[in-house]
Parts: structure tokens; C-alpha cells; sequence
């Protein structure tokens, strides 16, 4: 709980199927830069140190900052950097209501996919597969122009000259935004075993 105290609560943001996250102010840092706290249930912390392992490792400009990764007696906080616009998903929301024929210009469009996809490049140079693509795992900074990468809580690392093959015990993600060719085979595979 120590560290904690290094952090100043500034409110909550959302809750996913791994935990919730919080906005927190640094109280030792002179800039009193703002961080967001992932905060995981202990019986959950083992799949989740994960998270905080890839994102240690995974430093890139298109994916969330990682600064640190702490336990108390309950939980297991991850602390991350705080992207102002929020995610994609929003602001796709948020545009769609004030402009619905038109709510994104191509060029920004092709700005996010080029971002995203320099990542997801990086991701896999380093074995990891993300597994949750999907626009409210895509934060916005500030200025809406730059894209990141972030929740990492069902990714995957592939260990050297392991093969990763989707199965329909291990298929992962959220629902509309599984790949048809993942969704179909865990179909198929579901229905074979039926007959």
C-alpha cells in the first residue's frame, strides 16, 4: 500500500473483464503528471502480471506507456500512462452523434491505421499478440493525432518456436471484433463434435 501513497486519486475511468482503472496524480513528481492504475483482484494477478511483463517490454510510441507494477495484500496495481483523448471507441461515439454521414476525415483515418499497425508489427517482432483488437483498446493523446495500443490482459507471448494455434478452448477477444476466420473455425469445430 506504500506505493500507493505515491499516487493521488483523481477519479474513476472504467472497469474491463480484468479490473478496474482509476486516474491517479504522481504526488513525488513536481510535474504531478497524471497516470492511470489498472487495479486487479489478487486471485487474478497471476494472468495478469502478463500485462505488466509485455508492456515492460514492449516500449514503442504506439503503445500505452508502462511505468510500474506493484502488489498490496488484496490487489495487483499496473500503472500506465494517461492518454488525455481517451479511447477510439469514444471517439468514434462522440463523432458519430455531432456529424453522422461523415465523422472522420481519411487522412486521420489512415493515420490511426498506419499508427496501430506499426505496433501490432512491433508486438509481433517481439512474440506477442494482442488478441483484443478493437477500438476501446486504442487511446487517443491529447490532440487526437497520435494512437496507442493498450489492455494487454488477454494477450498472448509466443515462446521461441512455440506455435500458436487457436482453439476453441482458447479463443479469446470480444465478440464483434473476433476475426470471422477465428469465430468460423470455433464454429465449425463446435458443430463437428455435436454430430
Amino acid at each position: 500500500m506504500e506505493k500507493l501513497n505515491d499516487y493521488k486519486l483523481l477519479k474513476y475511468l472504467n472497469q474491463g473483464a480484468q479490473g478496474k482503472c482509476f486516474l491517479y496524480e504522481q504526488t513525488k513528481d513536481f510535474l504531478k503528471q497524471k497516470v492511470v492504475i489498472k487495479e486487479i483482484p489478487i486471485e487474478c494477478s497471476a494472468e495478469q502480471l502478463k500485462e505488466a511483463e509485455i508492456l515492460k517490454k514492449c516500449a514503442h510510441p504506439f503503445v500505452v506507456g508502462y511505468y510500474d507494477c506493484f502488489f498490496d495484500d488484496s490487489k495487483l496495481f499496473i500503472v500506465t500512462h494517461y492518454s488525455e483523448g481517451g479511447s477510439l471507441g469514444e471517439e468514434i461515439r462522440r463523432r458519430k452523434e455531432t456529424n453522422p454521414r461523415k465523422y472522420f476525415e481519411e487522412d486521420l483515418i489512415l493515420q490511426y491505421f498506419t499508427q496501430i499497425t506499426m505496433a501490432l508489427d512491433y508486438l509481433h517482432s517481439q512474440n506477442v499478440i494482442h488478441r483484443d483488437l478493437k477500438p476501446e483498446n486504442i487511446l487517443l493523446n491529447g490532440s487526437k493525432k497520435i494512437a496507442k495500443l493498450a489492455d494487454f490482459g488477454i494477450s498472448k507471448i509466443i515462446e521461441n518456436g512455440e506455435n500458436f494455434i487457436q482453439s476453441e478452448k482458447n479463443v479469446v477477444g470480444t465478440g464483434y471484433y473476433i476475426p470471422p476466420e477465428i469465430y468460423n473455425r470455433m464454429f465449425f469445430i463446435i458443430i463437428t463434435q455435436l454430430l
